[in-house]
């Protein structure tokens, strides 16, 4: 018995279309999330600390990340909106 597998057009998309930019906030997230619990045992095993630390690294890089995700998707939904596409 053969059984029938559907075709794919070309334009089909296989990702969900907001899946991209959510994971790069999410990822942004873990990323600060696991600075921030490893700043606060570094404080709390080290003491003060300087501004470049690694765990203050990963913080700022979360940071970064999910801010600009988060910009790049604000930006790119204003530019269609402004073309007339739906959002």
């Amino acid at each position: 018995m053969a059984v029938a597998v559907p075709a794919v057009t070309a334009g089909a998309r296989s990702v969900p279309r907001g899946l991209t930019p959510a994971s790069f906030v999410l990822g942004g997230t873990l990323l600060s999330l696991v600075g921030l619990t490893w700043d606060i045992q570094w404080h709390t095993d080290v003491g003060p600390d300087t501004f470049f630390t690694l765990p203050h690294l990963f913080l700022y890089s979360g940071s970064a990340v999910s801010g600009v995700a988060s910009l790049v998707v604000v930006l790119m939904t204003t530019a269609a909106q402004r073309r007339g596409k739906a959002v």
